[in-house]
């Protein structure tokens, strides 16, 4: 792929190049959509909540294009990729969510809130409101942040370098950030009606073209065989090199999918959006049928791509993400003064040996030194993020339209799920915390305001994209940190009248405290139980741990407390 930089882009790419062109006439249009529902925003509550008229079937399809986004596109495919359809273990979290879900969505829509914190404010108090949106707007900004990556990693790959990953970025984020600014949810849910019928069609009309490409469904499944990804748990072991085996690592990424799914505030200001609590529990029970088939969609999508890479109908992202990577390590150490010599190249050599060796899991086995360590690491994380292109790399194959079509719905999915999680902490800030300081502001003051927090935390969100090397690690740290603090919590108090402040705000700590620590404490946690060296099981087990420990260690709360969050009835108010 040729270098690029922002300043190697001209119009003449624009119109020379039908995947960009059909991306941006397409985010065009989103941005007029927000323009006209703009008209329909009021006030706050429109704007949040798209005034809680909402009918079952356009909740459907928002939930659908919320949920699926840069996580199921890029981390999704590369499991799929890398793992054939054991990949789907990562999925599998939020299906077993939406499933839970289904169960209390009358109680969530009957409770008619608006954020997550309103919900801890009236089950727990002002603490617990607190901790949820500062843990909230934390983990939605990364998540943002990996949106921005993604649609800058679309564009990059579609137009081979004339637009780098930088600009794509700026144009994804300038699209996600209008388009929220605009109409919030007003303009959100109906789109994202469109977004899940592109994102369909798109998504199937691919996958059957690259299976037949390849030589049929039988083929992709002889390659998968031989490569070890068609097993239970596939070659979920290689994703880490400290040893831990692969059912335990499939589930450390299962949980924080599940956990974050059932605390995803879009979830529940979607519901909050239904014109009531049936619309809202018949949207969940086909949106889960939704999920299932698209994530699936997408998770063949990327064992497809494998196979089509090595039998050179798509190009080898792997290789050249390799390539690139190696290029880039032997440039570093020219610019740390180093004379390169052959030394160098044997490195590279061990490196690859040990990657594609059978201590790829584990390092620590291999007897290799450092060096050849650090080298292999920095080359597995760039084999990883090559994996995570092969949709757009399947694109640039596809028939032209098909390609056109493919394109614009990841941009679309992208901006869809974008404007989702950065509508959310601009509502909980602007509700739970500027509310909250002046109380008596005005309707129109109290708009205006949540517009300012979508494009502070817009920018905020660019600054942020920097800090992951790939979408997988940015969604697996935002899914611990989120799921692990807010979801115990949040449940209980649908669930569990026993559940008090004390338990609910030692469960926020203690699940976003032990995250952070794991991930960017410097622990050495590979001497520790596999159970225990990635951060989800611990996190998740404390968090729990300390909501059921500090509720029952201090009095219940009364039946007016409670209450409100057990009401199964129809009602529409």
């Amino acid at each position: 792929m040729p270098e690029s930089s922002p300043d190697s882009f001209t119009l003449s790419v624009l119109w020379e190049n039908p995947y960009l062109l059909s991306s941006l006439l397409y985010l065009l249009a989103l941005v007029g959509v927000g323009v006209y529902k703009a008209k329909s925003v009021k006030d706050s509550e429109d704007f949040m909540v798209a005034g809680r008229t909402l009918p079952w079937y356009i909740l459907v399809g928002t939930l659908l294009a919320t949920w699926i986004g840069s996580g199921s596109l890029f981390s999704g495919a590369g499991l799929g990729y890398r793992n054939g359809l054991a990949g789907l273990w990562s999925s599998g979290g939020a299906w077993l969510g939406i499933i839970l879900v289904f169960f209390i969505a009358k109680r969530i829509r009957n409770f008619g809130k608006v954020t997550i914190p309103d919900i801890f404010q009236a089950r727990y108090g002002s603490p617990a409101a607190i901790l949820a949106t500062i843990t909230t707007v934390i983990a939605y900004l990364t998540i943002v942040s990996y949106q921005f990556k993604g649609g800058g990693k679309v564009l990059s790959i579609v137009t081979e370098g004339a637009v780098s990953p930088e600009l794509g970025i700026i144009v994804t984020a300038v699209f996600a950030i209008t388009y929220t600014v605009l109409a919030g949810m007003f303009s959100v849910v109906y789109t994202d009606v469109v977004n899940g019928v592109l994102m369909t069609f798109g998504t199937l009309g691919a996958l059957f073209w690259i299976v037949n490409a390849v030589g049929g469904a039988e083929e992709v499944y002889l390659a998968a065989e031989a490569a070890g990804k068609w097993s239970m748990w596939g070659n979920w072991a290689a994703e880490r090199t400290s040893g831990i085996s692969g059912p335990v690592l499939a589930m450390s990424f299962f949980v924080p999918t599940m956990l974050l799914l059932l605390g995803d505030a879009n979830v529940y200001q979607r519901i909050f959006s239904a014109r009531d609590g049936g619309s809202a529990r018949k949207a969940v029970f086909f949106w889960v049928i939704g999920v299932f088939v698209l994530e699936s969609a997408v998770g063949f999508l990327g064992l497809a791509g494998s196979v089509a890479a090595e039998k050179g109908v798509i190009a080898p992202i792997v290789q050249e993400a390799e390539d690139g990577k190696i290029e880039e390590l032997r440039n570093d150490r020219r610019e740390a003064g180093e004379v390169l010599d052959s030394s160098f190249d044997e490195q590279i050599v061990a490196a690859i040996a040990l990657l594609d060796g059978p201590h790829r899991s584990d390092f620590s086995a291999s007897g290799e030194g450092a060096e050849v360590q650090e080298a292999a690491l920095a080359i597995q994380k760039a084999r990883k993020s090559g994996t995570e292109g092969v949709i757009p790399a399947i694109a640039l194959s596809l028939p032209l339209l098909l390609g056109m079509l493919l394109v614009a719905t990841m941009m679309a999915i992208i901006v869809s799920t974008a404007d989702s999680f950065l509508l959310i902490p601009a509502t909980n800030l602007t509700r739970d915390v500027y509310q909250r300081i002046r109380p008596g502001i005005d309707d129109r003051s109290v708009l205006f305001i949540s517009r300012v927090f979508v494009l502070v935390l817009g920018g905020v969100a660019i600054l942020l994209v920097s800090q992951f090397e790939t979408v997988l690690d940015a969604a697996f740290t935002a899914y611990n940190i989120y799921g692990a603090s807010i979801a115990p919590a949040l449940l209980a108090a649908f669930l569990w009248k026993r559940a008090t402040l004390t338990g609910a705000v030692a469960s926020i700590v203690l699940g976003a405290g032990v995250t952070i620590l794991w991930t960017y404490g410097g622990l050495d946690t590979t001497s520790f139980h596999p159970f225990l060296q990635e951060p989800t099981f611990p996190a998740a087990l404390m968090s729990i741990g300390g909501l059921v420990i500090g509720s029952l260690a201090t009095p219940a709360p009364p039946k007016e407390v409670w209450g409100p969050f057990f009401d199964e009835g129809d009602s529409s108010s």
